[in-house]
Formats: structure tokens, sequence, C-alpha cells
């Protein structure tokens, strides 16, 4: 396995339009692409990207941010269904980071981890938990693509740190995944280690062995260091 240390071209945490947004993330891709090279040539089977790594870690306001999230398929719309984005333009014809991220696992035939931003629909009027200012929830989200590029799970992060671009979910996902290779993985990200759920659980009822666990980690003080650790 390959972990990435990335230095993100960063977004302005002020409105953009979508175009000027994929320019931005896209460059921030093609410094992935070489990473997942070098994994690859040292005989990584499975590459984990870091948190934020798209876009970097400030987006500012969920208006400003949504032009950074693509709409990603449903928990149920993957598991149900073969989904290769590299693969299915017509589909997919508005979600160009996925599909990019889909082709680079395909063409390098290595697994990937990455994150990003989805954005989710709700009506105001049939669901309670729809923010008040919009039709939409934005999430951060984990993306995990098989080595023939398929899309494989997704993970909305739990425990937000700070981050006012993302809503947090109504109930938490415990997200498992089995690779091409034939390794089981559980998935969360940053700052979730810290709290029971979904971690723990991930391991004690889901039998987890692996993780993987994109992060922009900081600087902490020792006391999280000790509850992560126990």
């Amino acid at each position: 396995a390959a972990v990435a240390e990335h230095i993100a071209v960063l977004a302005t945490p002020f409105e953009t339009d979508v175009p000027t947004a994929r320019k931005l993330m896209l460059q921030n891709v093609d410094l992935y692409e070489s990473y997942i090279a070098e994994a690859k040539r040292s005989g990584a089977q499975i590459i984990v990207l870091p948190e934020d790594g798209t876009y970097g870690l400030d987006l500012g306001t969920k208006r400003a941010a949504l032009a950074y999230m693509e709409k990603m398929p449903t928990p149920e719309q993957i598991s149900s269904q073969h989904l290769i984005p590299c693969l299915e333009t017509d589909a997919f014809e508005n979600q160009v980071i996925l599909r990019r991220l889909s082709c680079l696992a395909r063409s390098s035939s290595i697994a990937i981890v990455a994150n990003m931003g989805d954005v989710q629909p709700c009506h105001p009027l049939l669901d309670s938990d729809c923010p008040i200012t919009g039709d939409h929830f934005q999430y951060n989200t984990d993306v995990v693509f098989d080595t023939d590029g398929r899309l494989l799970a997704k993970y909305h992060k739990q425990h937000l740190f700070f981050e006012n671009s993302f809503d947090e979910p109504e109930s938490v996902n415990y997200v498992v995944f089995e690779t091409s290779f034939g390794v089981k993985f559980g998935v969360f990200t940053c700052f979730d280690i810290l709290f029971e759920k979904p971690a723990q659980i991930l391991v004690n009822k889901y039998g987890v062995r692996n993780v993987v666990f994109p992060t922009a980690w900081i600087n902490h003080f020792l006391i999280w260091r000790a509850r992560k650790c126990s």
C-alpha cells in the first residue's frame, strides 16, 4: 500500500464558476498521477490520497464550495451496478474529477482512495434535515476505485472539523469494500478516528482489519493522540 503526501493547488474561498473550479481540481489530479505512477513502480496495489487534496483545506462558505462538488452515485447504485466512470462518459459527463480518477485507477491497474466533495439533492418540505438555505447536501467524501476503474465505495465523513463547506450526515455510514486483490478494507476520514463511530464499530462489528484513512492532519494536543491510540 502507498500513502501520498500532497501540497495542494489551493482553491479560493470565494465564489467561482464550475469551469474554473474544475481547472484547479484537475491541476491537483495531475499531481496525483505522478504519485500513482511512483506507487505502482514500487509495487503498491492501493494508494490513499489525502483529504481535501483536490482543492485544499478552505473552500469558504457552502455557497462558494458548491462549484467544487460533484453529484456521485448513491450507495445503492454503487453496490448494485458495475460502475466504471472512465468508460461511461455520457453517464458521468458532469463528474469530471470522478471520471479522471477512475481512468487513473484503470490505466495504472491500482486501487485508488481519494477525497472530494459530493452534492446530493434534498427537498426542504420532504426532508426534515434538508438545509434551510438550499435544496442539497454537501458532503466531505472518500471515493474508492478498484484496479479496473470501478467505483467500489463512497463514504461521507461523519465528524467534521470546523468544515463550514460541508454537511454532517444524518447517520453514520459504515463502509466496507473488497478489492480485486482480495483484501477487505474499512474507510473513514481524518477526525473520525477520534470517535467510536465509525472506527471502532468497523473493527468490532464488521471484522475490519485493514483501514484506508484519507487525512488532512495537523499538529495537535497530546491528549488527542492518546485518545486515538486508546
